[in-house]
């Protein structure tokens, strides 16, 4: 999945506030260095938790 499409849904899943907030927060960075490397880390490891995968 294209690193867009995975900032995307992230940001659409988040609750209404905070939602607006990453999506505000999201385009000012995109306004300020548009031609930076963009890469997604959602803080899940390779089990899909934040927890150590044993």
């Amino acid at each position: 999945m294209k690193t867009e499409k995975q900032v995307e849904e992230y940001i659409n899943s988040q609750p209404g506030s905070k939602r607006g907030d990453m999506q505000a927060l999201h385009q000012l960075i995109l306004g300020l260095m548009p031609g930076s490397r963009r890469w997604f880390l959602d803080g899940k490891n390779e089990c899909s938790n934040h927890k150590y995968c044993f």
